[in-house]
Formats: structure tokens, C-alpha cells, sequence
């Protein structure tokens, strides 16, 4: 059944790719109506050397094939109403225990435009959190091949990311100015679901993202977030960001950071942040990078993660984007480690397919 599935889904991928001649959506008109479909796969290599897990046992070193991430977008739009579906699949292939991957319907919303200023959506909706949240499946929009830890912290951590996951309700709008601009968002999530998707926690998410552009070039955000979704373990959660984008000579140099404070009534504060420097030459896009994670009541995150970056992208054409990238992970601390992971070592390729 996998097999078969698997075929499927390589058939209309190739089918899709063949009807695309750039990476911008296959679009069409009926009747008034205008639809788009787009997408993006990959194929990864990941070689990362062994490291304590949060239950603290031991990760042993790994050399892996995946095909890690596919996303099949659809969008359909008539005057001022849009449909979003986002179907996604992770890990479908990996070279040491065959297909595993599931195809999840990941974002989908309604949306209603009333005008720049006003945009209500609604639905499954993923989070406006931060730079990535909203667009982390859009793999061809940064040049490495990993996210940061906050939103894509590494196997070995039980934890979930730091960022919120869904809302269900958004509202949304832009305000503009000779040389500046305010993008706003406030939005509300269910509470945690059971296992059959039904939301039983009276409790619900809420939050918020503000956005300020000046010099039509300097970006800040600060995003917010509280929810009480475990009261016996964690309590009120409250989570704060903020955001930096600097371009700099001729706008070829960008530096992007963020810091994130995860705070809870009744277990210890997560911390986690980072500092990227990408520089766009051609179709080359250098970059390092460094990233910090710190959890007091993980068994290895409480020695304080730090993360070292190098890597570099480069877009063959419009559909296809090569990356590779090494990272040096090392903790400040050694408490309750095993022998021997205090650093670490990680090798990441992807081939970055976009339709």
C-alpha cells in the first residue's frame, strides 16, 4: 500500500513539474474563478555524530537518505474571497527503514479580504509567529537546509518547538506609509486536542505579531503567545519573540535574529535564539549561522545548547535549488551527559525541488 502511494504521489509531482515552466504557481481561470497549485520536495543527506537524548540514553552517529519534506499547495480565489489547502508529508523515504511518511493536510483556511487593512482567515491556520512559522514549508525562501532550533529543535530533545503551532481564527492587515509599514496579527487556537482531534480544554491559545518596516527596508517584529494547556505540569505559558531584519550593501547582506523567551508557571523558563548572516551573490547564497537553545528541566538541554553554522545555496534555476551546510553543536555544561556527546558534529545536502 506505501509503494503504490508513494508511486502516486512521484506521478502527479512529475506531472506537476512537467506543466510548470517557473517556480510560480500553475494558475488558471474558470468562470471568474482563479486557481493555483504549487509545491515543493526535497531529497536530504544527513550524517551527525552521536548525542545524549533527553531520556538519557544515547543517539548513536547516523548517515541518512530522506526524502525528508513534500508540500502540494492549492489556492483558489474569486473578488475578495481565498481558499488555502496545504498538504504536507514528512520523511515518506529515509534509506535505513524504508517509507514511512503520511500525507497530513498541514494548513488550511477560508479567507476573507475586506481590504489591506482588514483580512479575517479562518481555519487551520499556521501560527504568525515569528519570521518562519508562517512560511517554514516554503523551503526555496532560506538558504539553509535546517530552521533554527525554535522552530525545528534537534531529534534528540523530547521537547516540542518553542514556536506555537496553530490558530484557528486570524485577523490580519497592513498599514502603510511613505517609508514605513505596520503588518499586524492577532489570532486565537483551541486548546489541546484528544486523540480524536476534539478540542476538550476549555482553556484557549491567544496572540499576537506585530511587524514594523522603516526606510522601506528595516524590518522588527515582537509576537506573543499565551495558553494554559497543561495546568498540572506547566501551568500559564507565555511566550515572547522579537525579530530583526537588516539588509545591508545594496540589500546583497542580510542579518536576521531572533530571541525567544518561553516562560511557564510551574516548570522552568526555555530560552532560544539566533543569528544568521546571509549574503546573495548570483545565485549563490553563503551564510553562517550561530543558534542557542537552553531548557533547565531537560536532562541535556539544561547544559546550554550552542549551535555553529557554515553553508551555502545555490539555485540551479527557478526549480531546482541545491544546499549544503556543516554544524558544530557543543553544550557549556557536561551534567548528566554521556561519554563524549558534549559536541557534536552534523553534514546536511538537500536538492530543493520547487513547482
Amino acid at each position: 500500500m506505501m509503494k503504490k502511494s508513494l508511486i502516486l504521489t512521484y506521478t502527479m509531482l512529475l506531472f506537476l513539474w512537467s506543466i510548470a515552466s517557473t517556480a510560480d504557481a500553475v494558475n488558471f481561470d474558470l468562470k471568474g474563478v482563479n486557481f493555483g497549485i504549487n509545491g515543493y520536495m526535497d531529497i536530504q543527506y544527513k550524517y551527525v555524530t552521536k548525542q545524549t537524548k533527553s531520556d538519557g540514553t544515547l543517539a548513536k552517529d547516523k548517515s541518512t537518505f530522506q526524502q525528508k519534506q513534500m508540500n502540494l499547495i492549492f489556492d483558489m480565489e474569486k473578488d475578495r474571497f481565498r481558499t488555502h489547502l496545504n498538504f504536507e508529508s514528512h520523511n515518506a523515504y529515509t534509506s535505513d527503514d524504508g517509507g514511512k511518511g503520511e500525507w497530513e493536510l498541514e494548513n488550511v483556511f477560508g479567507q476573507y479580504t475586506f481590504s489591506d487593512r482588514l483580512i479575517v482567515k479562518g481555519g487551520e491556520i499556521l501560527t504568525p509567529f515569528g519570521l518562519y512559522n508562517e512560511t517554514r514549508y516554503i523551503t526555496s525562501l532560506y538558504a539553509s537546509v535546517l530552521l533554527p532550533l525554535l522552530y525545528a529543535p534537534p531529534g534528540t530533545y523530547s521537547e516540542e518547538s518553542l514556536v506555537p503551532d496553530k490558530a484557528n481564527v486570524v485577523i490580519s492587515g497592513s498599514i502603510f506609509g511613505d517609508t514605513t509599514e505596520v503588518n499586524y496579527n492577532f489570532y486565537i487556537s483551541n486548546g489541546e486536542r484528544n486523540d480524536e482531534g476534539e478540542d476538550e480544554n476549555k482553556d484557549k491559545g491567544y496572540g499576537t505579531r506585530i511587524r514594523l518596516t522603516f526606510d522601506d527596508t528595516y524590518k522588527l517584529g515582537i509576537s506573543y503567545y499565551t495558553s494554559k494547556n497543561h495546568e498540572t505540569t506547566e501551568g500559564r505559558q507565555q511566550l515572547w519573540g522579537i525579530d530583526i531584519e537588516i539588509p545591508m550593501i545594496d540589500e546583497r547582506l542580510l542579518l536576521e535574529g531572533e530571541f525567544v523567551r518561553d516562560e511557564y508557571k510551574k516548570r522552568a523558563d526555555r530560552t532560544s535564539y539566533y543569528v544568521r548572516l546571509t549574503y546573495r551573490v548570483d545565485n549563490y547564497s553563503p551564510f553562517v549561522v550561530y543558534d542557542y537553545l537552553e531548557d533547565p528541566d531537560d536532562l541535556a538541554m539544561k547544559n546550554k545548547l550552542s549551535r555553529y553554522g557554515v553553508g551555502m545555496s545555490y539555485d540551479v534555476s527557478t526549480n531546482l535549488i541545491l544546499k549544503g551546510e556543516y554544524h558544530y553543536s557543543a553544550f557549556a555544561g557536561d551534567t548528566g551527559l554521556l561519554s563524549d556527546t558534549d559536541t557534536a558534529h552534523m553534514v546536511k545536502m538537500a536538492a530543493i525541488f520547487v513547482f
